[in-house]
């Protein structure tokens, strides 16, 4: 994994350009370089953080063979070995084992958009056709790996992070209201935009192809989930269950197979839920001996998996390290954050994801996840429960649609009425998940304010452009379930769950990679029928069966889905009550420009008085606060 950064079309300082590679450097501290074209007008940056071919011969930026092109990558090609005989049976010879010297001879050979089509992997790079006088960016398919870029004065800046990006070009560092409303409300920024309304993430399955000559830039899409979703489901469907079986276990066995080639040491995080589990497992099965894994303890049981992942540990045979964090821990993390996350970002499992990369860190350089796995096979409680909810609110005449949605919130302000009802369905902490629920209903449908109403926040108000998410034609031919997964898949995972991952990881030079999101098993997902992911209201219910031949079903099966989980909810009312207060209402407060005093109050007060869980909606509200402060805007 890597630190990138370019400038084209514009000449770059070098000592402004050191600086920013400097910002980069926990991206790749293994080596760095920096490559100029003759007139200067382009100039590519890299960090390295050496996990194939860690000899000088993987060094970047890299000239292919030919000189034609110049790249700087982030990232990792996981089929190189493939795509590597397929170019030697063409003429092509290798100087390096590095996939990046695949990548590019891949590219003078067929060119970018036939060698996008043909390799999986997680990247973001940026690479410069010297004959053509032109200049890509490119995001993988999942966005896994961040791209942040700017056409300030006429020319193209780009880097991994929004720091050096900063300090490359010198706009003005204004904050977009747009990005702010969106955070508030969802607690990540997606792509396209970014907290500054000059600089720009690219969004993932694109690519960016800008003309020097003509400095002319445009957005190429060649990867669409939804598509590719629509044709698996209408042609390919797998309709056998042991035919499902054998086609996911295939899949997800050839994943890991290529996720697990490195040259240093590699490892899993393991959290004892389904998704580390399963992936934890195969990967012990492909290899000769224990692998390592990692978890973190928590002293509040109710957020802890670290017993249930040791007892998979040890059944699997691997190489276990568990560290109970003490509560002290998690809360000086905090102040932290800001750094972490060089944009507002408030999804509070943040924490312990930092503190499992640290760890994991001590002992290898490269760490599977189980990212992905909800997306793809049910597993989050709106997919299992969120389709009785949206044909229920359907069949309510309109004038009894803004009442009820009225009627469910007020619901959620009274616990000991949850508390009955979480008994009742058995669905823990169904105040949060009804609120994911209906956020999630709030896109599907324009046809009335009703839809709109309910993805509002209680600050701003404002959703997603309709063009992030699946279509209604899609809604209409699958469901509201299966819409909403392929939605999850577009927007909530690459801007809340893959942010989280890579930023946290970076931090400490540590990467991570996601075998659930492979251009194969995305597709072998969409082949299968709802019901071979969503079953007696259970989610993943494929995965749960596949895992019950490698572990004994005890070891996962009725346990609670927490994660990585923190109880930000009750810090916020003691352990962080100061920190907080500090943050909300000392004088100067940044966060003021946009939401109003009164609103913070109250939603404060209801929030320590107990009245309402508002800590989501604080903990937003807080971490912009923090990034604000941090970053003197």
């Amino acid at each position: 994994m890597c630190g990138i950064l370019g400038i084209i079309n514009q000449k770059a300082e070098t000592n402004i350009l050191r600086k920013s590679l400097d910002v980069l450097n926990h991206r790749g501290p293994d080596d760095s370089g920096v490559w100029q074209s003759s007139n200067e007008e382009v100039t590519l940056g890299h960090t390295r953080l050496s996990i194939l071919d860690v000899s000088t011969d993987g060094h970047q930026p890299m000239v292919s063979q030919s000189g034609r092109f110049v790249i700087t990558f982030n990232g990792e090609v996981y089929n190189f070995q493939m795509i590597q005989q397929e170019l030697r049976s063409l003429g092509h010879n290798f100087k390096s084992s590095s996939d990046t010297e695949v990548l590019l001879q891949a590219i003078e050979e067929w060119g970018i958009k036939k060698t996008l089509e043909k390799i999986d992997g997680m990247y973001a790079f940026g690479i410069y056709d010297q004959k053509e006088k032109k200049a890509y960016l490119v995001r993988d398919r999942f966005g896994e790996k961040p791209l942040y870029y700017s056409t300030y004065k006429g020319g193209l800046y780009f880097s991994s992070e929004l720091k050096p990006l900063t300090n490359l070009v010198e706009l003005p560092k204004n904050i977009s209201n747009q990005a702010v409303n969106i955070f508030l409300s969802y607690g990540y920024i997606p792509a396209p935009y970014s907290i500054y309304e000059n600089i720009f993430k690219l969004k993932q399955g694109h690519y960016i192809e800008y003309d020097l000559c003509a400095s002319n830039l445009k957005v190429h899409q060649y990867w669409n989930a939804e598509k590719i979703a629509l044709e698996q489901q209408t042609n390919h469907l797998i309709e056998n269950e042991e035919d499902a079986f054998l086609e996911v276990d295939r899949a997800l066995t050839s994943s890991i197979k290529t996720r697990k080639i490195s040259d240093v040491p590699i490892g899993c995080f393991l959290s004892g839920g389904i998704d580390s589990s399963i992936i934890t497992a195969y990967y012990q099965a492909q290899s000769d001996k224990p692998i390592n894994t990692f978890t973190i303890g928590n002293e509040n049981t109710s957020f802890d998996e670290a017993g249930d992942a040791k007892h998979i540990a040890q059944y699997l045979g691997t190489q276990h390290t568990e560290l109970y964090i003490k509560k002290r821990d998690y809360l000086d993390a905090v102040p932290k954050l800001a750094n972490i996350y060089d944009e507002p970002f408030a999804d509070s499992s943040q924490i312990p994801t930092a503190l499992v990369s640290q760890l994991a860190k001590k002992y290898v350089t490269v760490a599977l996840t189980g990212d992905g796995g909800d997306e793809l096979f049910g597993g989050y409680n709106r997919h299992i429960f969120g389709e009785t909810i949206f044909h229920n609110f359907k069949k309510l005449p309109h004038i009894l649609r803004k009442p009820s949605i009225y009627t469910l919130r007020e619901i959620q302000k009274y616990p000991g009425f949850l508390l009955r009802l979480e008994k009742i369905l058995r669905i823990k902490h169904i105040h949060t998940k009804l609120q994911k629920t209906l956020t999630a209903l709030a896109s599907v449908n324009s046809e009335s304010n009703f839809y709109n109403e309910l993805c509002r926040s209680s600050l701003l108000g404002i959703s997603y452009e309709q063009t992030h998410y699946p279509s209604q034609e899609f809604l209409n031919a699958f469901g509201f379930t299966q819409w909403m997964m392929l939605a999850d898949t577009l927007t909530y995972l690459p801007g809340d769950i893959l942010t989280k991952v890579d930023r946290a990881s970076m931090a400490f030079s540590l990467e991570t990679r996601a075998p659930f999101l492979s251009k194969e098993l995305f597709e072998t997902a969409w082949r299968l029928p709802l019901e071979f992911k969503v079953k007696n209201r259970q989610g993943k219910w494929i995965l749960r069966e596949l895992l019950k031949r490698k572990i004994p079903d005890t070891l996962f099966e009725n346990k609670p889905k927490s994660g990585f989980g923190v109880p930000i909810a009750d810090w916020l009312r003691h352990d962080l009550k100061d920190w907080a207060e500090g943050l909300l209402f000392a004088k100067g407060v940044k966060v003021s420009q946009f939401v109003d005093d009164k609103i913070i109050e109250t939603l404060w007060e209801e929030h320590i008085s107990r009245k309402v869980d508002n800590s989501q909606t604080l903990w937003n509200v807080l971490m912009l606060e923090q990034w604000l402060a941090t970053h003197h805007v």
